[in-house]
This record gives structure tokens, C-alpha cells and sequence, in this order.
């Protein structure tokens, strides 16, 4: 049987004369330049191995291959990185990955998916491991652990064609210095983004009126404010743009103005969370900001002179997002519990508790309408959920109806 080679790649040390090659039958094969021979076959991947990095003194190999990750709704392709023994061909080291991630040969010949990973490096000097992705981005993982270490800090602006539902990314930039953790679109019209990270700063971006041609427009920072002492997790830009709210682990939220010329004031500091902010919200109606927490609650602060107005508990873990609904007179948050609760602000009675996730809620978005939401979990699963509350009192309306008749 002939396979197609997908690499080729000498040892580091000259001096040992060896050549790796990896092939279509996803094994890779060491040679003995001097004889010509194999000397032996490194197995166990389930697809093509794209490639290879050495230790500085040239002992150890780690090797990357795909394996594929479906799930209900969508489907990536997840990279398995495995360390090497050269001189012994033995695995020593296997990347842990989450119990959700199962191998399917048929997805691992899907070689375009942007997931996929298609260079790594060795850094020595760090002792870490550089990965770079085909949708270019950068993740650094520590050794031999494999940990995630850093990945890349970028702030990517996507846009979606209407008619053919293609999206692609047409501004970028990359000023934060640790990871970005959140990002709010300017309401109003799309004239700005804010960003927040584990930097511990804000960011204001301005964006273009259009995004004329193919090139990826460049952003620069308008305006960087050093917000918290902690990761900020959350920022908010109220329905007008005229004010930012910010959430971080330094159990703070933080209300500031959001000026023409681009600079953030600090209007005030709303204190009480006695653990880390996950989210922070608007109301769309009155002067009030949302706030949910680590400490499985989630308050009700006033624009006004920033004290708590109420507080929701019934989550049994961190409160990990919290949405306005029903045109302000409800709420809804997410939780590490799983959970997705619906509240009635009036009266602080949780009205509704959805139970379909099977890990932490970090993703909860409601329509426009408010009469639909899309929760996403790290269950892997992403639910859309629709209101039936119209048609539950119409179905009520009925049976009352029926039994005077």
C-alpha cells in the first residue's frame, strides 16, 4: 500500500543522521539515513500527524494529530497534542481533554475546519509549547503539563452578509496585554466597541462607517482606563452609549461615563458582591444595572446614587450571566449550576427554573422580541428556548371557557 506523506522533517541533531516522515495511514516512521532503513513506526494517532517539535537536547518529540468533537448543534475538530520518547518510541504524556470529546474517523479527514491546529513550536527557554491554529490563533500551553498557558489577545470584529450568511472578520486589534474576557457593542448605531480583560483594563474601539474591500481594518484603543485590581469579566454600554459598566473579580462593579472625545470618567463603585462579578446589565427602561456573582446571587444596583435596590438568591453556584427580559420587568440568569432562572423583579420570586444543560450556562441572549433565547453551556450544547406563555393562557382561557359552557 503507498500513502500519501504529509511530513518530513529532520532530527535537530545532525550528527544522529535520522529523518521523521508521517504519512496518510497516520503513523510516523523514523529513518535511518545511514542504512536507509526504517528503524521503527510510531503509532496510535487516528489521523494524518501535521507536525513535530524536539526538546532542546533533541530527546523528546511531541507530535500533534485531530481527532473530531461533534456535538448536537455543532462540530469542531480539537487538537490532541501527545509527547514523545524518541529513543524508545513510547508515549509518555497524553493531552487531557474533557470527557464530552469522542473520536470519530470520519471527521478527522476534515482538514479545513479553522479549529484545526497546523504548526507548533518548541520554546525551550520558557518550557512551554507554541500552537498556532488554522483561524490563526496563537495558543501557548506550559509543559509538560500541557496546560493552556496564554493564548492570543486580539479583539476581532466579525461581519455577516445578509443575503449569503457568510461572515468574516474585518477589523482586528491587539493592544491588551492578557486575555480579553468580554466585549458590548455601542447600541445606538456601530460606531464603537468596548473591551474588557484580565489585563485589569477597559478599552474603547472606535470602528469605521464601512468596511469597504478584502483587507482587515486595524484598530487602535480610543481610550485605555485601568478599571479594577482584578480581571474585569464584564462590561455593558447602556441603550444610549452614554454609559459603561464594568464587572470584575475584584468583587466591584463600576459605573462610567462614556464621552464624545472618547474618555471614560468614573461616575461611582457599586459595592457588596462578596465574591467575584461575572455579568453586569443594563435595564432598558429604568436607571438600574445588573449585576451577577460567584456568590450565587444576583442584585439590582441604582444608576443613581449606586446602592443594591434588591437581591435575587436561588442559584446554588456562581451566578454566571444575567439578562433583562420581558421589557425590563424580569429577569434572566445562568449559572454554574446548569440552570437558567426566570425572576419577576416586583416581587423577587423566581418564576421559572429551566433545567437542560448539563454543565456551567456562560452563554444566555435574548431576542429582540423577548419572545426567544439561546442558551450556550460547556456541556457543549447550545438550546433555543421560545416563550410559550401567550399560548399556555390561551390553552387556561379555554378550559375555562369550556366548563361554563
Amino acid at each position: 500500500m503507498v500513502c500519501l506523506c504529509s511530513l518530513v522533517q529532520f532530527h535537530p541533531d545532525i550528527s544522529r543522521l535520522q529523518l521523521f516522515s508521517s504519512s496518510l495511514d497516520c503513523g510516523i516512521r523514523l529513518w535511518d539515513l545511514r542504512s536507509s532503513q526504517c528503524v521503527c513506526i510510531l503509532q496510535s494517532h487516528y489521523s494524518a500527524v501535521t507536525s513535530l517539535s524536539f526538546s532542546g537536547d533533541g530527546g523528546t518529540m511531541i507530535r500533534y494529530r485531530e481527532i473530531g468533537h461533534p456535538c448536537r448543534f455543532i462540530k469542531n475538530l480539537t487538537g490532541v497534542l501527545r509527547v514523545w520518547e524518541a529513543s524508545t518510541a513510547r508515549c509518555v504524556y497524553t493531552q487531557t481533554l474533557p470527557s464530552t470529546l469522542t473520536l470519530s474517523s470520519e471527521e478527522d479527514k476534515e482538514e479545513d475546519n479553522p479549529r484545526s491546529v497546523t504548526y507548533l513550536f518548541h520554546l525551550p527557554a520558557s518550557s512551554r509549547l507554541a500552537t498556532v491554529t488554522a483561524e490563526h490563533n496563537i495558543l501557548f500551553y506550559q509543559l509538560p503539563s500541557l496546560t493552556t498557558h496564554q493564548q492570543d489577545r486580539s479583539v476581532c470584529v466579525w461581519q455577516m452578509d445578509s443575503d449569503s450568511g457568510e461572515v468574516r472578520c474585518v477589523a482586528q486589534g491587539s493592544s491588551h496585554t492578557n486575555a480579553v474576557g468580554s466585549i458590548s457593542c455601542s447600541r445606538m448605531k456601530a460606531s464603537f466597541v468596548v473591551t474588557g480583560s484580565q489585563d485589569c483594563t477597559v478599552k474603547v474601539w472606535d470602528l469605521p462607517a464601512e468596511f469597504p474591500g478584502a483587507e482587515i481594518h486595524q484598530l487602535s484603543p480610543r481610550t485605555t482606563e485601568k478599571a479594577h485590581d482584578k480581571d474585569v469579566n464584564s462590561v455593558a454600554v447602556s441603550p444610549n452609549d452614554k454609559l459603561l459598566a464594568s464587572g470584575s473579580q475584584d468583587r466591584t462593579a463600576k459605573l462610567w461615563s462614556l464621552t464624545g472625545d472618547g474618555n471614560l470618567g468614573l461616575l461611582g463603585v457599586f459595592r457588596g458582591h462578596r465574591r467575584g462579578i461575572w455579568s453586569v446589565c443594563f435595564s432598558p427602561v429604568d436607571q438600574v444595572l445588573a449585576s451577577s456573582s460567584a456568590d450565587g446571587t444576583t442584585k439590582l444596583w441604582s444608576l443613581q446614587d449606586f446602592s443594591c435596590l434588591k437581591t435575587f438568591e436561588g442559584h446554588d453556584a456562581s451566578v454566571l450571566k444575567v439578562i433583562f427580559v420581558s421589557r425590563g420587568t424580569q429577569l434572566l440568569t445562568s449559572g454554574s449550576d446548569g440552570l437558567v432562572k426566570l425572576w419577576t423583579i416586583k416581587t423577587n420570586e423566581c418564576v421559572k427554573t429551566l433545567d437542560a444543560h448539563q454543565d456551567k450556562v456562560w452563554g444566555l441572549h435574548a431576542s429582540r422580541k423577548d419572545d426567544k433565547m439561546v442558551t450556550g453551556s460547556a456541556d457543549s450544547n447550545i438550546s433555543v428556548w421560545v416563550d410559550v406563555t401567550e399560548v399556555e393562557l390561551a390553552e387556561e382561557q379555554a378550559k375555562q371557557e369550556d366548563q361554563i359552557l
